[in-house]
């Protein structure tokens, strides 16, 4: 089965959907974290859980999946690509381009009450810029400056979905893709300047790039 995407900050949305699902022919099985995120060693106990046929559906819902190690993901990948018989798979995120993209194609999305999110090509422009400058002049690019937390992440999802995109062919943004999630992870659980947060983001993408050449 096509694994299913659900969009949205609202666990209320997520278990209106869910209820729509319930029925005596199937199993709910509900994921969470086992710690601050998901793990490559938790992707793989499902794996094995889901060897095991049965003759009723069994649903895995995997909250807040955007909170997953890169690990954990490609992981999960595999899954997706060689689902077992009768399991459906749901993620939820709040947002898409926290998800690997070879995810998102191969799922289903589904947006509940939110709108989609732009895409990261509006920015792309500008990230090339940064990544062949020679100086930190970018940082005074109107596009990167942030009045609040809401504009200071929504750019920075935009550079995460850039350099998840560039995995595969570019040694610089597995490290790249680390660090936006360390920051973001500490810009939505602190009390950090979004601004100055963004800012460090880009002078360490610049950074990156200037060590290679």
């Amino acid at each position: 089965m096509i694994a299913v995407i659900l969009v949205t900050d609202e666990k209320s949305n997520v278990d209106a959907y869910l209820e729509k699902l319930k029925n005596k022919n199937s199993i709910f099985n509900d994921i969470a974290p086992l710690t601050k995120e998901y793990s490559i060693g938790q992707i793989r106990e499902i794996w094995k859980e889901t060897a095991i046929q049965s003759p009723l559906l069994r649903i895995y819902i995997f909250r807040n999946f955007h909170q997953s190690s890169l690990e954990a993901q490609n992981a999960f990948l595999k899954l997706m690509e060689e689902p077992p018989p009768n399991v459906q798979f749901i993620l939820t995120t709040e947002n898409l381009n926290l998800l690997l993209p070879t995810i998102v194609s191969r799922g289903k999305t589904v947006y509940l009450g939110r709108k989609q999110l732009m895409s990261s090509n509006k920015l792309t422009g500008d990230i090339e810029k940064i990544i062949n400058s020679q100086d930190t002049g970018f940082l005074n690019q109107t596009n990167f400056t942030v009045k609040n937390k809401e504009d200071a992440m929504e750019i920075i999802y935009l550079l995460l979905s850039y350099f998840r995109k560039k995995l595969h062919e570019d040694t610089c943004s597995y490290i790249i893709c680390k660090e936006i999630m360390l920051k973001l992870n500490l810009l939505q659980n602190n009390n950090l300047n979004p601004q100055l947060t963004l800012d460090h983001i880009l002078i360490f993408i610049w950074k990156q790039y200037r060590m290679k050449s």
